[in-house]
């Protein structure tokens, strides 16, 4: 279990990593994708049904980490929320929905469009 969530962080600290090394975009926000099905606290959680009562209450140790670091890059993002199947499909087919996601975990059909850094955090069963 534990070697899945380290690889759930590599993916998103990857996607975030190439997004901070691009030259600046001054004409769209980068597109953050959340999968909105079920809430992983202490990690990533929301309060709310809608899109934008969970987007005004997005938090958790990863979401803080990530949006706090785009922020302090001065780098414009947008929060966009769907199920996670279609956050991985987006990602896959690079069709512009996505630019990047976190708390993914590592399969081979994902390491084609995706790309893995050291784990943020690991969890063990208790």
């Amino acid at each position: 279990m534990t070697h899945w969530i380290q690889a759930c962080i590599a993916i998103w600290l990857t996607l975030f990593s190439f997004q901070l090394w691009a030259e600046p975009s001054t004409s769209e926000p980068l597109k953050v994708c959340v999968g909105d099905g079920s809430p992983w606290p202490p990690y990533t959680y929301w309060q709310g049904e809608t899109r934008q009562q969970k987007a005004d209450t997005l938090t958790g140790y990863a979401t803080d980490l990530v949006l706090t670091a785009l922020e302090r890059n001065d780098i414009a993002y947008q929060l966009v929320f769907m199920p996670w199947a279609r956050v991985q499909h987006e990602l896959a087919r690079e069709s512009g929905r996505c630019d990047l996601t976190w708390d993914a975990s590592y399969k081979p059909e994902r390491a084609q469009y995706s790309r893995f850094t050291q784990p943020l955090y690991s969890i063990s069963l208790g």
